[in-house]
């Protein structure tokens, strides 16, 4: 790229001495004294002749043309990789890295890498380094052109770039601090934004409308103010390096004037021109080089999300039926979300046999759901020992633990894209598997009821689905992957009591060969579960059938349940369950 760079410039500044030979060429021959013009003429006409001469220019600007249009989509080509590469780093760091930097970072400012940054990258800076680089070829072959015309120009061309060096170091110095506080103030204005959307409705139930947009203003005065001064402040660059190459200008011509006595009207004419042309390239290539530094600062944040640390990485290869029966181990496990912080779980052990479905209850903030973090290694585990079928889950591979592990948390989370991409994202599996998952939920007519069936389209979210429906979806794309262990974690919290039934229903016919833990606020969640596993503040404090935990009135499930309506009936179904399980008759 470089060379083509090189060589169309090489060719401009070629096609600029030709014309000036060829004005010189003219100048002397009717200059000549001789008053005998044939000769030379004949000479003329057999080298230098005109329409020989256009000819040849125009094969000249041809070249031209060719060798510009190669250069320009060798570079586009050169910033298309650049771009992909940033990206694919981009989003490789921000997906693989630690759970903590989602806590840490906001939504906003992720937003704004993969936005505005990106955007930097794509649009802006490629434009900018192009016509900067054009810039200093042009200015480079000028100023060369100029000094074999006037050898004095040499020194003022030199003092010239040094003055326009540290002018540009100073400058861009305060413009780019300038430029970082900019895009700094963006993330709030998009964290706005985003809060504003997503609680719209209880903001005009509040009637709080103008307090936001009079925050929102607030927040966008601080981006601006910034934008504004890094805008003014370029326009204050290029003015004051207009001011020094009208200056190099006046000394071109000056030199021209007192130290050379030029006869050849084409070399004055053609190191005025060239000289003059400059007016506008360097102010414009400097404040190219100025606008290419302060956009950098994009390809700066994209690389510090790029080199995030990344999760633990191990590299094992497992069975590819791991796991085989579902067995679960809690060895003395304490759990916090960050290595700063308090316990979550302390010193929790427990074990799930195969096939086993466990229900997992307590009081808010006791840690169930820190349960799962820890089962998927989302949370930092200080002492203890997970296993899976026997195998110690940190010399699991990450894709492969996760993999296996099914979830259906309380909030479903759907995907643009269609009712398949949905239900099977890597297309592994025929229609018939992903129509025989939607007979499972019962979602079968209703799906086949809408344009296009499997390939109807889900919008973000899956905004056009109700929350029941978007649960019973991520339901049977946990029947399709078939995983030996289902975490269910509130799942049937926000769903009405006929999708919750479905899901129970569903849950004892398909899921009979599995390992179900079924985290839950709601006794009545969990009644039908094996062995409830009760905490109390990340301590296991009971851990058995339901009928057993019933019975006991000094027991912590016991106060959970004596708590709802329905307490007389959960011991009945408890009591029932028992009963089929144990053979006994307890009354």
């Amino acid at each position: 790229m470089a060379l083509l760079f090189l060589v169309a410039h090489s060719v401009c500044a070629f096609n600029d001495n030709f014309l000036r030979n060829w004005v010189n060429r003219v100048q002397t021959i009717y200059n000549s004294t001789d008053g005998n013009h044939t000769t030379e003429g004949a000479i003329f006409g057999d080298v230098y002749e005109s329409a020989h001469i256009l000819y040849l220019y125009s094969f000249l600007l041809s070249t031209l043309i060719v060798f510009a249009l190669l250069r320009s989509v060798a570079f586009m080509f050169v910033c298309m990789c650049a771009s992909n590469n940033l990206h694919s780093n981009l989003y490789t760091g921000v997906v693989a890295t630690k759970m903590r930097f989602f806590h840490e970072t906001s939504q906003g400012t992720i937003l704004n890498r993969f936005s505005s940054d990106i955007k930097s990258v794509d649009q802006d800076l490629p434009i900018q380094f192009l016509d900067f680089l054009n810039a200093v070829f042009t200015v480079s072959f000028i100023s060369l052109m100029v000094t074999t015309v006037n050898e004095w120009m040499i020194i003022c061309t030199i003092l010239t770039l040094v003055i326009f060096y540290y002018i540009k170091q100073w400058c861009l110095r305060t413009l780019r601090d300038i430029k970082r506080i900019e895009d700094s103030r963006r993330s709030p204005v998009y964290d706005h934004l985003k809060a504003t959307m997503s609680g719209i409705t209880t903001i005009r139930a509040f009637g709080v409308q103008n307090e936001l947009k009079d925050h929102f203003d607030d927040l966008q005065d601080m981006h601006t103010a910034p934008s504004y001064i890094g805008m003014a402040g370029m326009r204050a660059f290029g003015f004051w390096l207009e001011i020094f190459v009208v200056l190099y200008v006046a000394l071109v011509l000056l030199s021209f004037r007192l130290f050379l006595n030029e006869e050849y009207g084409g070399n004055v004419g053609f190191a005025v021109t060239q000289a003059i042309s400059l007016t506008g390239i360097f102010q414009y290539g400097m404040r190219q080089w100025g606008a290419l530094e302060t956009r950098m600062t994009a390809v700066e944040r994209i690389l510090e999300y790029s080199n995030l640390e990344p999760e633990e990485t191990i590299k094992k290869t497992m069975s590819a039926e791991w796991p085989i029966h579902g067995e679960i181990s809690f060895n003395q496990v304490s759990v916090k979300y960050f290595e700063e912080e308090d316990l979550v779980l302390e010193g929790l052990s427990f074990d799930v046999g195969k096939r086993e479905k466990i229900g997992i209850v307590g009081r808010t903030g006791a840690g169930k759901s820190t349960i799962l973090a820890a089962l998927l290694r989302l949370a930092y585990i200080e002492r203890g020992k997970i296993t899976i079928d026997g195998v110690d889950i940190s010399h699991i591979p990450l894709s492969i633990l996760r993999s296996n592990i099914s979830i259906l948390p309380q909030e479903p989370k759907l995907f643009a894209g269609t009712i398949r991409t949905n239900l099977d994202p890597f297309g592994i599996y025929q229609d018939n598997v992903l129509w025989s998952a939607l007979e499972n939920v019962e979602l079968k007519t209703f799906i086949a009821k809408r344009p296009n069936g499997l390939q109807a389209m889900v919008d973000v979210g899956g905004m056009n689905f109700s929350a029941g429906e978007r649960q019973l979806i991520c339901f049977a794309r946990a029947i399709i992957m078939r995983n030996k262990i289902l975490v269910l974690d509130e799942a049937t919290a926000n769903v009405d009591s006929d999708t919750d039934k479905k899901i129970q229903s569903t849950l004892a016919r398909c899921f009979g060969d599995c390992t179900v833990l079924t985290i839950a606020h709601r006794v009545e969640t969990v009644i039908n579960s094996d062995r409830i596993l009760v905490l109390d503040k990340g301590r296991r404090v009971e851990f058995d059938h339901p009928y057993q935990l019933l019975r006991n009135k000094s027991g912590t499930f016991y106060k959970l349940a004596s708590e709802t309506k329905t307490f007389d009936n959960l011991l009945e179904i408890a009591r029932q369950n028992f009963n089929r399980i144990d053979g006994n008759n307890l009354e």
